[in-house]
């Protein structure tokens, strides 16, 4: 694979650093023109290279948490523990809510009333060919 230009690796080091994973951001900051940033961006942070350099920087920056350190940092927050003892309720039950988002506990009830008329037409169709299904 041919090595990263000056400005994709400056892109992947924006990336990383101040764009904070904007790729627009990042884009723009590498030197890439502000009309053609958002295009742009998500070119390269499709290209293959770059992805694997920041997932190389992602891997070898230890202050990049991995899943199992974000859920134990909310662990400690939410429980009140160690340090964390005198957290206050409000910031206690966020950290529980992130905790349990991490984890997909939630689940958004999303209301499609297409969804509907769609599972009515192929019962429709279904006892118009003899089947029968609830």
């Amino acid at each position: 694979m041919k090595p990263l230009s000056e400005r994709e690796r400056r892109f992947v080091e924006n990336y990383m650093g101040a764009a904070a994973g904007n790729a627009t951001k990042a884009a723009i900051l590498a030197g890439y023109s502000k009309k053609s940033a958002a295009r742009i961006g998500y070119r390269l942070s499709r290209k293959v290279q770059i992805r694997q350099a920041i997932d190389e920087r992602v891997k070898n920056d230890r202050l990049v948490w991995t899943r199992e350190q974000r859920q134990a940092f909310w662990t400690k927050v939410a429980s009140g523990a160690g340090s964390y003892a005198g957290t206050s309720m409000r910031d206690r039950l966020r950290a529980s809510e992130i905790l349990g988002r991490s984890q997909a506990d939630f689940t958004d009830n999303i209301n499609n009333p297409g969804a509907d008329a769609l599972a009515a037409a192929i019962k429709a169709d279904l006892a118009a060919h003899g089947e029968h299904h609830d």
